[in-house]
């Protein structure tokens, strides 16, 4: 009975090989050669994802210590997250998550930071809050890289003077 190609030997079709034709030592020899393959492939895989957990590890431990309070908000002005500093500076902003930083911004201030999501650059924007006491900020929007087809913000508060 001839093997059914579709589930045998669909490696050696592909590099030209017939399986129905090679003796079963050399039938071995591709399959450890394969096997071989996929051990290292996966190998590769593992420590690439070690790596990435690693970058995660860093970047997460930069944005929770970096001095200036940083939100993190989707194209929806959502705030999908928010470092130490933030918490503690504006605790008023952060106490839901998943609240819209729209309700705390003035109106130019709305409008500057939208223009800057639809536009995809790095702004900075003269801001007033509306927290327990209008606040003056300088708020700088980047862009960060997000799932493909969303993206996400980072909106560093810097004190006005």
């Amino acid at each position: 009975m001839k093997p059914d190609p579709d589930t045998t030997g669909r490696g050696l079709d592909r590099i030209g090989m017939d399986p129905t034709k090679l003796s079963k030592d050399e039938l071995v020899q591709e399959w450890n050669v394969r096997e071989e393959e996929l051990r290292l492939q996966n190998e590769q895989l593992r420590e690439s994802e070690l790596r990435a957990v690693t970058q995660l590890q860093r970047f997460e431990t930069m944005f929770n210590h970096f001095p200036l309070p940083v939100v993190i908000v989707d194209d929806h002005l959502v705030i999908v997250d928010a470092n130490r500093a933030a918490k503690e500076t504006l605790p008023a902003l952060i106490r839901v998550r998943d609240s819209s930083l729209v309700r705390f911004l003035d109106a130019p201030t709305r409008s500057s930071v939208t223009r800057t999501l639809v536009q995809g650059g790095v702004a900075d924007i003269d801001a007033g809050l509306h927290l327990q006491a209008p606040v003056a900020y300088r708020l700088r929007v980047v862009p960060l890289h997000s799932d493909p087809g969303r993206m996400n913000y980072a909106v560093i508060f810097q004190p006005r003077t």
